[in-house]
């Protein structure tokens, strides 16, 4: 896969994508979805479902259970004389009891040496499941042969990448696994030369592999890889900060705001036109050392929002410097990136419509380079640009935001 250098001055690049006209089965995955092709895939060949409410929900993060089921529902045959329900009723792990609707995966990926478990005892069910995992485990299950050396991951992950089954998103080992990029490895895996018997490339699915292709080295160095798809490559200068943002916002300007140069910047998105997007989010790009001047516009007090504290008293934090009642907002601390973060709720304006005032994500040291960090605060659109308050969302649900922060990549 193509790398970016951060060489020179500020870049922003962008690339793009050819969409494959697809139908989709689900209300969250367009046709021109980057995952579409792969979730519909294993849809068809009843592999993976969505939810009830008729979404798939492709940014949510799989747990260790829930990415074990869907591999063995995918890549395993099972005979009447060896039906994987009879692992129902063990109780394989201390946190794996029987008959939960995972026991069945879990313990029957133990018993043919899948999954080993930590030296606790323990599984992990619950825990998210990281792009070394999620390998070892594909690998083991389809019967590829392999040690484990120093790292202990390096040649099962050289072993993906000459298959090419590793998705072109993933730029770490250590990165968690989505729903859509599951799909992505799934599809992969199937048509790759890795199984007994591989999918074919003539369905109506076609040929999931592409030019490019992740290596172990691109996985194990410390650059930032942006899909080689609608991402553009952002840094500032000298800085080799980098970060991946989602090109469907439109063309991302940044301006410098402080007096500083390399300091303070505003991030928006605009139009052919020129015209700043009513609905993307605003970001701003704020050194670890600034300092305010004249004219500077005040910024987030970071050394207050220390994430070894509570949510509660993040909430009295920020209703405080906002000037506003700890009711008229909700907080929780999240990721983003994988990055910690908090996820503020703005309900200003919900006693007259209804309806939420956007959402704020403050995300400390997201970017870092040898000289220094560089803290970000995601703001959604303000109501100036959209003339109205028919941007804000209803309580509890995904905001254009919260899909903002959940394709950003450090």
């Amino acid at each position: 896969m193509k790398k970016f250098l951060a060489i020179s001055t500020l870049a922003i690049l962008l690339l793009t994508q050819t969409a494959f006209a697809a139908g989709t089965k689900y209300k969250d995955i367009e046709v021109t979805h980057q995952y579409s092709i792969d979730i519909n895939f294993l849809s068809a060949n009843q592999i993976v479902q969505g939810y009830s409410d008729g979404t798939f929900k492709p940014n949510n993060k799989l747990n260790r259970a829930e990415f074990l089921k869907i591999l063995i529902e995918g890549l395993v045959q099972f005979s009447a004389s060896n039906p994987i329900d009879d692992y129902g009723t063990q109780s394989c792990f201390k946190d794996v009891p029987a008959n939960q609707w995972y026991t069945k995966y879990v313990c029957y990926a133990k018993t043919q040496g899948i999954v080993q478990g930590n030296p606790d005892g323990t599984f992990k069910p619950s825990s998210n499941i990281n792009l070394a995992e999620a390998l070892k485990i594909t690998l083991k299950t389809v019967g590829a042969k392999f040690e484990e050396g120093t790292p202990w991951y390096k040649e099962f992950t050289e072993i993906a990448a000459d298959a090419h089954i590793i998705p072109l998103a993933f730029d770490s080992m250590e990165q968690k696994v989505t729903r859509g990029q599951m799909a992505n490895l799934m599809h992969r895996t199937l048509k790759s030369k890795l199984p007994e018997n591989p999918y074919s490339f003539t369905d109506a699915y076609g040929n999931p592999f592409t030019n490019d292709f992740v290596s172990y080295e691109e996985l194990t160095n410390n650059e930032v890889d942006c899909q080689n798809f609608f991402y553009y490559l952002v840094h500032v200068d000298s800085e080799p900060s980098q970060m991946c943002i989602n090109g469907v916002w439109g063309e991302g300007i940044m301006r410098d705001k402080s007096d500083f140069k390399e300091q303070l910047y505003h991030f928006t998105f605009e139009d052919d036109l020129g015209k700043q997007n009513p609905e993307s989010p605003e970001i701003w790009y704020e050194r670890d050392d600034f300092i305010l001047k004249g004219g500077d516009t005040p910024q987030t007090n970071w050394a207050a929002l220390g994430m070894n504290k509570s949510e509660a008293e993040l909430k009295s934090i920020i209703a405080k410097t906002k000037g506003i009642s700890t009711s008229k907002i909700e907080v929780e601390k999240t990721t983003v990136g994988g990055k910690p973060a908090i996820r503020v709720q703005n309900n200003y304006f919900t006693e007259f419509t209804g309806k939420q005032d956007g959402v704020t994500y403050y995300i400390p040291n997201a970017l870092k380079s040898d000289k220094h960090s560089f803290h970000l605060t995601i703001n959604s659109a303000p109501s100036y640009q959209t003339n109205n308050i028919e941007y804000a969302t209803a309580v509890r649900t995904i905001t254009l935001t919260d899909e903002f922060a959940a394709k950003l990549q450090f």
